[in-house]
């Protein structure tokens, strides 16, 4: 059900830009689309308040259609419901698409002009009853939450399908060493970039990523690195970190870093939610993960990811704990193209320096428009 709610609302956007550059010609093909909309005979057995949407996307396919067998199953809608004031929407619908077919090839004249004016004028009619129909549609709680749940899992694997980023970024898991055979194939795919860039900046976040899944000390590796990547981002210009997504670009899921808790009751979000929390309290200080990060599980067939949103931080963060998770004076890393680097030395002096400055600039400008 939720599929066909999600082709329906990405056609009625594709609807209003055929009405804005309109002609009969440029609805058909949009009419082709629409029809190609997949609805299964068990969708309104299971779904009964789904029928005003299955009848609004069979007469967006029929508008137009001036065949014989088009015209017959309009009329046997306006039979079905011209006596049903419940579905009077209906009604109204089929017969106004009735009437622009029959008119189309039967009454307006040769002018291509003229039909395309006549035949706009109906459809922005029954576009706006359509409107009026959708937000009838009585959607249930549940339906909405499917529907919304793939929405959001449809977005998250366009940005996932871009690759990593400067401000994008995946991690199979933050506790668990990926298996052999898993970490065998994010090898072979990183090992292919490396074979595959020449710049020096992308080869050494490769090397990086390489070194964290061979390295020793593997789960205190994982942790520093997902951390290291979240400092980066709140110094540069924010990102997003996915915990879950392998480097291959394929859903990994955290099931395995639930399970890898002792007690039975936190193997499971929450458990993973106090976790995190607490490891980022010992790298980053209090405050930081309220003030800074916006996190979301997300639920997809092959298992849980999370989304860990990170904002530009107008402070330098340092991480407060190195890679064996011992504590230390305060590393600080930023974000360059797909790799996160450290800054020591000048380049730390630098960097702290076009901090403050652009600071300070900023609170020049802020106490100037507030004088005006």
């Amino acid at each position: 059900m939720h599929n066909i709610y999600i082709e329906y609302f990405q056609r009625l956007k594709e609807l209003d830009s055929v009405i804005e550059n309109y002609s009969i010609s440029n609805y058909n093909q949009f009419r082709l689309k629409i029809q190609e909309i997949g609805i299964q005979p068990r969708t309104l057995e299971e779904f009964p308040e789904s029928e005003n949407l299955i009848v609004f996307i069979e007469i967006l396919g029929l508008f137009n259609n001036t065949d014989i067998k088009s015209n017959k199953v309009l009329f046997d809608l306006v039979q079905k419901y011209s006596n049903n004031d419940e579905k009077k929407l209906l009604s109204v619908l089929s017969k106004a698409t009735f009437a622009n077919n029959l008119m189309i090839s039967e009454v307006i004249g040769e002018s291509e002009n003229e039909k395309n004016e006549f035949s706009l004028k109906n459809l922005k009619v029954i576009r706006n009853y359509i409107e009026n129909g959708v937000f009838s549609l009585a959607e249930s709680k549940e339906d909405k939450l499917t529907r919304e749940l793939e929405e959001k899992r449809t977005y998250w694997m366009g940005k996932i399908n871009q690759d990593e980023g400067e401000k994008l970024e995946f991690k199979s898991t933050l506790i668990t060493p990926v298996p052999d055979e898993q970490k065998k194939k994010i090898l072979d795919s990183l090992n292919e970039k490396l074979l595959s860039t020449g710049d020096e900046k992308a080869r050494k976040g490769i090397l990086n990523k390489i070194d964290e899944i061979k390295g020793d000390n593997a789960q205190k590796r994982i942790i520093h690195s997902a951390f290291k990547t979240i400092a980066a981002f709140a110094n540069t210009n924010g990102g997003t970190l996915l915990l879950g997504v392998s480097d291959d670009k394929n859903i990994y899921g955290l099931e395995k870093d639930f399970d890898s808790f002792k007690d039975i009751s936190e193997k499971n979000r929450d458990g993973f939610g106090k976790f995190l929390d607490s490891k980022l309290k010992s790298y980053f200080g209090d405050g930081f993960s309220s003030q800074y990060l916006e996190k979301e599980f997300l639920k997809f067939p092959e298992g849980d990811i999370l989304i860990i949103k990170v904002k530009e931080s107008a402070e330098e963060v340092f991480l407060l704990r190195d890679d064996n998770d011992n504590p230390c004076p305060g590393i600080l890393y930023v974000r360059n193209l797909s790799s996160t680097d450290k800054l020591e030395g000048i380049e730390l002096s630098k960097f702290i320096k076009n901090r403050t400055s652009k600071r300070i600039y900023s609170k020049i400008e802020n106490e100037a428009e507030q004088r005006l």
